[in-house]
């Protein structure tokens, strides 16, 4: 196979064939999707839709930063139609299905979360999004960006002019990624220590689908999408300690036995106090009042 492949791509560099197969005789955006609505409103899918790569997976559209959901839910939900694109391999004899990668602001799109629309079904999907703010300090989370390069020490094409971190990485030859593809793909995560980001989004989806019982059907997959409310929750870590928070914590950390506390504690100190100066106020009117009366006379 890699025979074959260098053949075929003669004196091109890697990059140059892969614009030559995807860029050049890829798939169109008008193509690709059939149609598109914001709420009642029809608008052009490619207007809003951009070629995207996602990891491990190839070219898919992906949704413009720029766009923005203006009204609650249905108001202006985003309704999609999708054409059925026929491979260029023949013999396709499985029911076909689209995958909907759900990714965030960054430029890299992961295969996780996703979402798989079936054909001629309606499938709706709401989304709730959740933005968390930890401690730069917490242990359970990290601030520093991951720009792994190894242990291959290249990158993939797509990521070429995607990720500034690997501006200089040279291009991996696909002997090497089908080589490396069943531990790339693997489910373990056992020699995975990965820890989250202390600043993120995640954006959680509730989908619910059904069989499109339409008597003309024009396209072969359709969902609609849109956040519930136009707000969403931020969680954030913060130090805060009051006074009462910290004689509670402080009484928690001082008990000695049950029933002991910090106000425990106090009241004993008092008591104490208030000992010392009977007695030290006895001894003084025992000792040094008459004679220090007896001066003042004098």
């Amino acid at each position: 196979m890699k025979d074959l492949y260098d053949t075929w791509k003669a004196n091109r560099t890697v990059l140059e064939l892969f614009d030559f197969v995807f860029n050049d005789n890829g798939y169109l955006c008008e193509e690709f999707f059939e149609s598109c609505w914001a709420g009642s409103q029809v608008i052009d899918c490619c207007s809003i839709f951009r070629p995207t790569y996602v990891m491990l997976r190839g070219r898919c559209f992906r949704l413009m930063d720029g766009y923005n959901q203006t009204d609650v839910d249905e108001t202006d939900k985003l309704s999609i139609h999708f054409n059925d694109v026929q491979g260029k391999l023949p013999g396709r004899k499985n029911i076909p299905q689209m995958v909907m990668y759900i990714g965030d602001s960054y430029p890299e799109v992961g295969i996780y979360p996703r979402v798989y629309l079936n054909y001629h079904d309606w499938n709706r999907v709401r989304f709730v999004q959740k933005r968390y703010s930890m401690l730069h300090d917490n242990p359970e989370c990290t601030m520093a960006e991951l720009n792994k390069v190894d242990p291959l020490n290249c990158t993939l094409p797509y990521f070429k002019g995607m990720l500034p971190y690997v501006h200089d990485i040279p291009t991996c030859h696909p002997s090497v990624v089908v080589e490396d593809y069943d531990r790339i793909t693997s489910t373990s995560i056992e020699d995975y220590h990965c820890r989250r980001a202390c600043e993120r989004v995640e954006n959680l989806n509730q989908m619910i689908t059904s069989p499109d019982y339409s008597r003309s059907i024009h396209y072969a997959f359709r969902v609609e999408t849109s956040f519930t409310d136009l707000e969403y929750e931020h969680y954030t870590e913060m130090r805060l300690t009051t006074f009462p928070g910290f004689i509670s914590e402080l009484g928690g950390q001082s008990g000695l036995f049950v029933g002991c506390s910090v106000m425990t504690i106090v009241q004993l100190g008092l008591w104490i106090v208030t000992l010392c100066a009977a007695f030290c106020r006895a001894v003084y009117l025992r000792y040094f009042s008459l004679p220090l009366a007896i001066r003042t006379g004098n």
